[in-house]
């Protein structure tokens, strides 16, 4: 029989998105080569029972859930509802959600289905689209199943599984054609929509297949295909006040050195190296496989993968051990899936040496039980690069959800859920996700992480030679908690109460008041940074730390006195108007407190006339 002969589709500039670039190839292959066919039903199949085996969702992905619910309860695109902040970086997989969760209202089974779909269609398109012929599928789905973080992060409820998707659409489509189609710009547009930084992969093949392009056709193409994330950037600006994601602001803004990012993203490296080397080793060969084979189609490929690790080296890397290398891994499983290898031989070889990996490897998912995480496997490892999976699988993993009746088994859920009927709390933590979604609408959280604070995100870290990569603490000025608890700008330092000024018109005020553009001018142009760098000089540090009991931070005389109820302990306050004294021992194991002692006490005095 002979081979199936792939052609690029002519006609419209245009994709067929939904039916032809996936679906309209299993036709193809089951017409053409039955063989081919079975090899890639049975591989999929494969792939999902390992997706789903090892599905599970992490505490950040709830903080994109709550701006959902928020959505969907009429309060806006808001995490805290008295505040525009954009707290999540996927706009593309948030939207996703909306719709999904608004039928079901199950927002956990909506993300790990959404998830499980498009991480799937991503395999079927390299296997349909890309592979060359039934080895080439049996390669794409050998390395998928075998890289732990390409299976881990094809759930976890982040927008991995959807860049996924649109990657392998891009890159199958790159590979596919010789010429400038309006599809390339389109797909990388969505991706970026999805994730900002796939520009990186997606430019160089654009640009390479625009190259003999007429300017005024490129320009009109790149336009249309970049219009999702244009818009998106333009809306942002007008309701969120910025460009960027605060994320972007809160990680980016630290006043951690260039050198001490790049030794982090070294040990990242290090780490995949370590605890999964299939990733790491795969991402390598794609270059010098594109520069053997002379494709300069492939080479732009590999070199797109090469500026993003480089990319994700000098920011540091990621917390997340090899969630940033997905992608990356992704588009070289396309370049070798894209090649025939030489002979029966090299080709038996190969894949022996990925199962037989795959089975040693301590955290490879073939090995992943229900038990993953835990005692079993450690979950942090050097530099605070951590197995999220493996923190969080025994209590979040789809198995022990399924059989919790779909609720995630974790004490952050838990600890929200006893907030949620206090009414006007304000609380400062650490970990938001999972808390805040739980906690509801009427919960006010403090991110000292600042992923979801303007006005934190704004600050250094707390110590910038005391950090962890992805979690850039910064300490709260005196009167920032009292700001929040009346609505009037208490903060006692000058310089930081005009930057307070600023923040609270950029994300409170009036759309389009004059003021408030003012105000975004100067957050965006530089003021908000003369502002801030002056706190290095004058943070110091809370006199009261973790473990304190909660009578050594506020006494008994104190409480008699405060008509809130107030619970701290160390990084943790809750301010609300409920004066039960019962709440106290009730809510005593709530956390830890950023809060000194004087502020808390303040804080509560003028939030009981307040309200």
């Amino acid at each position: 029989m002979k081979p199936q002969t792939f052609t690029p589709i002519r006609g419209s500039r245009f994709p067929r998105i939904q039916g032809r670039l996936i679906l309209g190839s299993f036709q193809d292959l089951r017409q053409a080569d039955n063989l081919r066919f079975l090899v890639l039903v049975l591989g999929l199949a494969a792939f999902l029972v390992s997706v789903l085996n090892c599905a599970w969702v992490c505490d950040d992905a709830y903080i994109t859930f709550r701006t959902v619910g928020n959505f969907l309860n009429g309060h806006g695109l808001r995490w805290n509802v008295s505040e525009r902040v954009q707290s999540y970086t996927h706009p593309f997989w948030m939207f996703l959600h909306i719709p999904f969760n608004g039928l079901f209202d199950h927002i956990y089974y909506v993300t790990i289905i959404l998830s499980v779909l498009a991480s799937t269609l991503a395999v079927a398109a390299l296997c349909t689209r890309v592979a060359k012929d039934a080895f080439g599928i049996l390669v794409v789905v050998l390395l998928c199943t075998s890289s732990k973080v390409f299976i881990d992060f094809s759930t976890s409820g982040l927008e991995n599984p959807l860049s996924f998707l649109l990657i392998a659409l891009f890159y199958a489509r790159l590979l596919r054609s010789e010429r400038a189609e309006r599809a390339l710009p389109l797909l990388a547009g969505l991706a970026a929509f999805n994730r900002l930084d796939t520009l990186l992969l997606t430019l160089p093949g654009i640009i390479y297949r625009y190259r003999h392009e007429r300017w005024a056709i490129t320009l009109r193409d790149l336009a249309v295909g970049m219009s999702p994330i244009l818009a998106w950037i333009l809306f942002s600006i007008v309701y969120y006040g910025f460009p960027f994601p605060n994320t972007a602001y809160a990680k980016l803004n630290t006043g951690i050195s260039g050198d001490a990012l790049l030794a982090q993203g070294l040990s990242y490296l290090r780490n995949s190296l370590r605890w999964d080397p299939i990733t790491l080793l795969a991402c390598s060969v794609s270059v010098p496989l594109a520069v053997w084979k002379r494709d300069s189609t492939k080479i732009l490929i590999a070199v797109g993968g090469s500026i993003y690790v480089i990319y994700v080296v000098n920011v540091g890397g990621d917390f997340m051990s090899g969630r940033s290398l997905t992608l990356p891994f992704l588009l070289s499983v396309a370049v070798i899936a894209s090649e025939r290898m030489p002979s029966k031989v090299v080709r038996i070889a190969f894949c022996i040496g990925i199962f037989a990996s795959a089975f040693v490897l301590e955290r490879s998912s073939w090995r992943s039980g229900e038990n993953y995480g835990g005692s079993e496997i450690e979950a942090f490892g050097e530099n605070n690069i951590t197995d999220e999976r493996a923190f969080y699988y025994n209590k979040t993993g789809l198995r022990t959800v399924l059989a919790h009746n779909g609720i995630p088994q974790i004490t952050w859920g838990r600890e929200g859920e006893k907030v949620r009927d206090l009414g006007g709390a304000l609380i400062g933590r650490l970990t938001v996700g999972y808390f805040g979604y739980y906690g509801g609408p009427s919960l006010h959280v403090i991110d000292e992480m600042a992923l979801s604070d303007v006005f934190l995100a704004r600050l250094p870290v707390y110590d910038s030679e005391d950090w962890h990569i992805g979690h850039f603490k910064r300490d709260v000025p005196r009167g920032y908690v009292e700001s929040l608890a009346t609505g009037e700008n208490r903060i006692v330092r000058k310089d930081l109460h005009e930057l307070y000024g600023h923040v609270v018109s950029a994300i409170k005020g009036s759309l389009f008041d004059t003021g408030r553009w003012h105000s975004l001018a100067v957050l965006n142009f530089g003021g908000a940074r003369a502002l801030a760098d002056r706190q290095f000089e004058y943070v110091r540090p809370c006199t009261e730390r973790s473990g304190v009991a909660v009578e050594a931070i506020v006494s008994n005389d104190d409480l008699a006195t405060i008509s809130p109820a107030c619970l701290v302990k160390g990084f943790q306050a809750i301010l609300t108007t409920d004066s039960d004294p019962s709440l106290w021992k009730k809510y005593a194991e709530l956390g830890e407190s950023f809060f000194e002692r004087d502020q808390v006490i303040r804080a509560m005095e003028v939030y009981s006339v307040s309200r």
